[in-house]
């Protein structure tokens, strides 16, 4: 706590002050709060199939999501959100860090999942229709035998 209130204040207090240039500050501070934020990864998270190189991609929204997880012992939570970023990981092209390449990730995979869904969905009606269909058949056909 005291370390996030000294940061404010250097962040803050100084560049009012005119002891440090807003830019320099701006520049330091971000690097300052990161490195402030960037802790290890939880040992349960690496059980769970989540490896370095992706945690240290990821964005600050699933890493704060995952930290609170594992501190509130929503396992289940933490091990869906994971696969959920795996697959989403899937959908990245190249090496590109930055969050919006996550957030146009996430869209396609949210659209991938949609469609899939809808493929579901209509492969379940064409097979009810061709069982429905088979029964009418066959019940035609026995009454055509027994009215024969």
């Amino acid at each position: 706590m005291f370390s996030k209130l000294f940061v404010f204040a250097v962040c803050f207090v100084t560049p009012s002050r005119g002891f440090v240039s807003q830019s320099t500050c701006k520049s330091t501070c971000r690097d300052t709060v990161k490195a402030l934020m960037a802790t290890e990864k939880p040992q349960e998270l690496t059980g769970w199939g989540l490896d370095d190189e992706l945690w240290n991609t990821l964005p600050n929204g699933a890493v704060r999501d995952l930290r609170r997880f594992v501190r509130t012992g929503k396992d289940e939570l933490a091990q869906n959100r994971i696969e959920t970023l795996i697959e989403i990981n899937e959908y990245r092209r190249g090496s590109m860090t930055d969050e919006s390449t996550w957030f146009e990730a996430s869209r396609a995979w949210e659209f991938g999942k949609n469609v899939k869904a809808i493929e579901a969905k209509e492969k379940a009606k064409a097979e009810k229709r061709a069982k429905v269909k088979a029964r009418r058949e066959k019940a035609e056909a026995e009454a055509e035998a027994a009215s024969a």
